[in-house]
């Protein structure tokens, strides 16, 4: 595993394809909504401690991957957020930055290096997913271009693209942030 430190120059590793997974800090995933099958699986081989979901309660079935996570058992923690037409807000970027180990104070980021694995996702792992990621890239110092581009990469669909730009808005309001 690699530190925060080292996550500021690094941008985002794509790990699995067909989840559209990607490692994008040192215990950090975002991927599409996993299968309940799969996170036994997906928690073994990323050392996951955590699965947070982005999605809203009635886009799948929570009790699924509720005791699939139980099965392992892992921690599920759930951060509810728009698939659209509204934007997460700072306050919903701030609650899903906690399960990765980065606290928000005053509008600076303070970063536990000792954070457990998390797997972040949301429906695609694009939109939703794609935001609290470029966040987090934030808070690790990686410049905005490189955070703009990984947000992009991220994208698989041309649904994905039009999130692209309405999501983007999150993103830069919360690096102004960062900047105060």
């Amino acid at each position: 595993m690699t530190s925060a430190a080292q996550w500021k120059t690094q941008p985002m590793v794509l790990v699995a394809p067909g989840l559209n997974l990607w490692q994008f800090g040192p215990r950090a995933f975002r991927s599409r909504q996993p299968h309940p099958e799969e996170i036994d699986k997906l928690a073994r081989q990323l050392h996951l401690t955590w699965v947070l979901d982005l999605t809203e309660e009635e886009e799948h079935s929570q009790d699924a991957e509720e005791a699939a996570c139980e099965a392992v058992p892992i921690n599920r923690a759930r951060v509810e957020m728009s698939a659209g037409p509204e934007w997460p807000t700072q306050l919903q970027i701030d609650r899903a930055l906690v399960y990765l180990g980065i606290e928000m104070r005053d509008d600076r980021p303070l970063l536990d290096e000792n954070a457990p694995g998390c797997l972040v996702h949301c429906t695609h792992g694009e939109d939703r997913s794609g935001v609290v990621c470029a966040c987090a890239q934030l808070c690790y110092g990686l410049p905005l271009a490189t955070v703009l581009e990984d947000f992009r990469h991220g994208h698989q669909s041309i649904a994905g693209l039009w999130g692209e730009y309405w999501f983007a808005a999150s993103i830069l309001e919360f690096r102004e942030r960062l900047k105060r």
